[in-house]
C-alpha cells in the first residue's frame, strides 16, 4: 500500500514521476501550486477513506509528516465533512490523528467547521471533545459558534453540557449575547424543565458578569410563573416595564402593568416611579399625574425620588399649579417634610434616578 500511494503524492507536489494506484501506469505533473494543494487534499481524503476501516497510520509516514500542515488539514476536513464524503466522523478521526501524532494546532476555522458538522450529524459527544481541544489550543469561540453549540446540545436534551459551555466561556471572558442565554432559557421552559429553568435564571443569568438580562429574558420568566400558576413578584416585572419605557414604548409598559395586576401582583414604589418618569419623557404629563394619583390612592407611599422627579418634569412643562397641588397633597396626606419637596433636583442630575436611563 505504501509503495503504491506515496509516489502518487510525490507527483502531486510537482515532481513528474510514474506511479501506480491499482489502475494502471500514469504520468503527469502539476506546475500550479494551487492545483497541487487541491489534488494533495483529494489524495489524502482518498487515503483516509481507504484506510478508515483499519487505521490512519499511513499518514504518520515521513512523507506526510513533512508535507501535511494545518492548511491542508482544513481542506481535508472540509472535504470529508461536506457533500463529497459527508463523513464528519472520519473528519474527526483525521483531526484527532493529526493533532496527536503530527502535533497540529488546528485553526479556528477548522474547529468551527468540524463542530458544526459533528452537531448536524448528531455526534455531540465528539463535538464536546473538539470544543475542549479548541480551548486547549488557545482558541476562543465567537458568539455565533457558541450560540450554535448551546442550542444544539440543548435540543438533544444535553442541558448540563450546554450550561457547562456557558460556564467555561465565562471564565475565558468570552462575549455572550443575550440570544444565547435567552434561547437556552426558553428551551428549558419549553421542555417543561421549569425548576431547572428557574435555577438557570438565578445561578447563571442573574449572576453573570458578562450579560445583563433584557426584556426578552424577563418575559420568559413571566411565562414560567404563568405556567406554574405562581403569583409573580414585582422585581420580575419592573425591569420589563423599565425596558419598554426606556425604548419610548410607554403604551406597552402600561399593558405589562395591567397584566401584572390581573395576576394579583401589585405595582410597588419603583413600578410607579418608572412609569411616571416614562410618561414624563414622552411629554404625557396628564398620564404621569394620573399615575401619581393612582399611587397615592392604593396606599403606595412615594419617596423623594418619585416626588422630585415628577415636580421637576412638571416645572419644565410649565405646570406650576400642578406642582403646588402635588406638594400640598403629599405634605397633608403623607406627612412628608416640605423641605424635602422644595429640593426640586433636575431630573438628569439626580443620581438616584439616573440609572433608569442608562
Amino acid at each position: 500500500m505504501y509503495a503504491n500511494q506515496v509516489p502518487l503524492v510525490t507527483l502531486i507536489h510537482g515532481q513528474q514521476e510514474s506511479f501506480s494506484f491499482g489502475l494502471g501506469h500514469c504520468t503527469s505533473c502539476f506546475p500550479n501550486p494551487h492545483h497541487s494543494e487541491v489534488w494533495f487534499v483529494k489524495v489524502v481524503c482518498t487515503l483516509c477513506v481507504r484506510s478508515s476501516a483499519t487505521s490512519l497510520d499511513i499518514l504518520g509516514s515521513d512523507y506526510f509528516c513533512k508535507n501535511l500542515n494545518p492548511l491542508i488539514a482544513f481542506g481535508v476536513i472540509k472535504r470529508l465533512s461536506n457533500n463529497n464524503y459527508d463523513n464528519p466522523k472520519l473528519a474527526f478521526d483525521f483531526f484527532d490523528f493529526t493533532r496527536l501524532n503530527l502535533s497540529f494546532i488546528h485553526s479556528i476555522a477548522t474547529y468551527n467547521l468540524l463542530l458544526r458538522s459533528l452537531c448536524q450529524m448528531g455526534l455531540h459527544d465528539l463535538a464536546k471533545l473538539v470544543f475542549e481541544n479548541m480551548r486547549i489550543d488557545g482558541h476562543l469561540p465567537d458568539s455565533s459558534i457558541l450560540g450554535f453549540l448551546v442550542s444544539s446540545f440543548a435540543h438533544v436534551g444535553k442541558f448540563d453540557v450546554a450550561k457547562g459551555l456557558l460556564t467555561n466561556v465565562q471564565s475565558d471572558n468570552v462575549e455572550i449575547t443575550s440570544f444565547v442565554y435567552n434561547n437556552l432559557f426558553s428551551l428549558l421552559v419549553n421542555r417543561n424543565r421549569v425548576d431547572e429553568a428557574v435555577s438557570f435564571f438565578r445561578e447563571h443569568i442573574l449572576r453573570s458578569q458578562c450579560y445583563c438580562p433584557d426584556t426578552c429574558t424577563f418575559n420568559i420568566v413571566i411565562r414560567v410563573e404563568t405556567e406554574e400558576d405562581i403569583v409573580p413578584q414585582t422585581f420580575i416585572y419592573n425591569p420589563v416595564i423599565d425596558g419598554f419605557c426606556k425604548a419610548g414604548n410607554v403604551d406597552e409598559a402600561n399593558v405589562i402593568v395591567a397584566e401584572m395586576e390581573e395576576k394579583r401582583c401589585k405595582p410597588d414604589k419603583l413600578t410607579f416611579t418608572i412609569l411616571i418618569i416614562g410618561h414624563c419623557m414622552k411629554g404625557r404629563m396628564p398620564e404621569a399625574i394620573s399615575m401619581f394619583n393612582k399611587m397615592l390612592a392604593i396606599g403606595c407611599a412615594p419617596d423623594r425620588i418619585t416626588i422630585n422627579s415628577l415636580i421637576s418634569c412638571l416645572l419644565k412643562a410649565g405646570m406650576p399649579n400642578e406642582v403646588y397641588r402635588i406638594k400640598q397633597t403629599v405634605a397633608e396626606d403623607w406627612n412628608l417634610e416640605m423641605t424635602a419637596l422644595r429640593r426640586n433636583v433636575p431630573l438628569r442630575k439626580n443620581m438616584d434616578i439616573q440609572w433608569l436611563f442608562n
